[in-house]
């Protein structure tokens, strides 16, 4: 299945549907570009790659918040302080198990 449309800021963008995963959600792949044609180009190229079977398809999900934030304080090592990083741990950057109830 091919689609093309535009965004309001006026890139173009076309996605092929590569299918389903094993839970039956789509899978789909998109290019965007400046123009029609050039979006119509990469399209081809990717349904080119698609059938050629040297597209590399994967879902990707959101990554949960605790490996967000281990990420991420993984990636502040260097470029803080050793102190910086032991409070950004101290405030809560580490996720740990919550006990209690949430209010509203």
């Amino acid at each position: 299945m091919l689609a093309r449309s535009t965004y309001p800021d006026g890139r173009w963008v076309a996605r092929i549907s590569a299918g389903r995963d094993q839970t039956g959600r789509r899978i789909r792949n998109t290019v965007y570009a400046q123009t029609q044609a050039e979006a119509q180009a990469r399209l081809i190229e990717l349904q080119a790659r698609y059938q050629s079977g040297s597209l590399a398809i994967q879902r990707c999900r959101a990554p949960t918040l605790k490996t967000y934030l281990a990420d991420w304080l993984a990636r502040r090592k260097g470029k803080v302080g050793a102190r910086t990083l032991l409070r950004y741990r101290e405030y809560g950057f580490e996720t740990r198990p919550v006990s209690g109830r949430v209010v509203n």
